[in-house]
C-alpha cells in the first residue's frame, strides 16, 4: 500500500509537467532551489528537460550544478543542442568538465568545440549534428537521410564536395516536389553564402537566407561546413539578455506561484514518505 501511495504523486507531478510544462517552470523557479533540485532530479531526464528548458538560462544552471553530473548530462542530453551547449557555458568549469565526462565521446567531442567559442560567436550557437550530401545523391537518398535523423538539424540538406566546403543547400519541402531519382546538383541552391563560425552572432541577423532557410551552414577558417545555425538558436541567442530579465507578464501573480510551489512541494516530501509532506499535499 505504501509503495503504491508513493508511486502517486510522482504521477501526478509528470502529468502536471507534461500537460503545463510552462507553468511547472515558473513554479520550480520559484521555489526554494534544493527542494526544486530534489525533484528535478527524480523524475525522468524527458521530463526535467522539458521544464529546464522553459526556465531562465541562470535558473536553469543552477538547478542543473546543484545535481549529480550523470544526473545533469541526462538532462542535458534530452535537451536540444543549443540549448545544452549554452547551459554548460554558464556552469562552473569544475561541474561542466564533470558532466561532460557523463555523455559519450561524440557528444562531449562535438560540445567541447562549440564551447571553445566565444559566446557572441556563431559557433557558440552552432549545431554540429548536420544532414550532409553530395552533388550526385539523389532526392531518394536525401529523403532517406532526413527520415532517419534524430537529433541531426533537419531545417536544411547541405550539399557539399570532396573536401567538405559548401557546394549548395536543398529545401527538405523541395525532396517532395521532385523524382527521387533526381540527382541532388540539379535542384540544390548555389546562391547561399556559408556563415563564418567566428562571426558575430548579431551579424548574420538581416541576411535573407532566413526568409528561405531554417537553418545555415557555419564553416571553418578552411571553409569546412562544421555545423549549422538555425534561425530558432538565432532568435534565442538574440534574445537572452532580455529573457534574462524577464518581463513582467512573464511572472506568474505572486499567489498563483506560491499555490504551485505549495503543490509540488507538497507532492515531492509526499513521496519521500515524510508524515508534514502528506499534510502539505492534502492542503495544496
Amino acid at each position: 500500500m505504501a509503495r503504491k501511495m508513493a508511486k502517486t504523486p510522482r504521477s501526478l507531478i509528470l502529468s502536471f509537467i507534461d500537460r503545463q510544462p510552462d507553468t511547472a517552470a515558473r513554479a520550480l523557479t520559484a521555489m526554494e532551489p534544493a527542494k526544486a533540485r530534489a525533484l528535478l532530479a527524480d523524475i525522468p531526464a524527458r521530463f526535467a528537460s522539458r521544464v529546464i528548458s522553459r526556465m531562465g538560462p541562470s535558473v536553469a544552471c543552477e538547478r542543473l550544478a546543484g545535481m549529480p553530473a550523470d544526473t545533469a548530462a541526462a538532462v542535458l542530453r534530452a535537451l536540444a543542442y543549443q540549448n545544452s551547449a549554452g547551459l554548460l557555458r554558464l556552469m562552473p568549469a569544475d561541474f561542466r568538465d564533470a558532466v561532460l565526462g557523463e555523455l559519450p565521446r561524440a557528444v562531449r567531442r562535438d560540445l567541447r568545440a562549440t564551447l571553445d567559442f566565444p559566446a557572441d560567436t556563431v559557433g557558440a550557437h552552432m549545431t554540429p549534428a548536420i544532414l550532409t550530401q553530395s552533388a550526385d545523391q539523389t532526392v531518394a537518398d536525401a529523403r532517406e537521410l532526413v527520415r532517419q535523423a534524430t537529433r541531426a538539424d533537419t531545417g536544411c540538406v547541405i550539399v557539399v564536395d570532396d573536401q567538405r566546403r559548401l557546394s549548395g543547400l536543398v529545401d527538405p519541402v523541395l525532396l517532395l516536389r521532385y523524382s527521387g531519382r533526381t540527382p541532388l546538383g540539379e535542384i540544390m541552391d548555389r546562391r547561399i553564402a556559408p556563415l563564418s563560425a567566428r562571426a558575430r552572432i548579431a551579424a548574420i541577423r538581416p541576411l535573407e537566407a532566413w526568409d528561405r532557410y531554417l537553418s545555415l551552414p557555419v564553416v571553418s577558417r578552411q571553409e569546412h561546413v562544421i555545423g549549422t545555425v538555425s534561425r530558432s538558436a538565432l532568435r534565442e541567442a538574440l534574445a537572452v539578455e532580455s529573457a534574462t530579465a524577464g518581463r513582467p507578464d512573464d511572472a506568474l501573480p505572486v499567489a498563483l506561484a506560491d499555490a504551485f510551489v505549495g503543490f509540488l512541494g507538497g507532492l515531492l516530501q509526499f513521496a519521500d514518505g515524510g508524515s508534514a509532506g502528506s499534510d502539505t499535499g492534502r492542503r495544496a
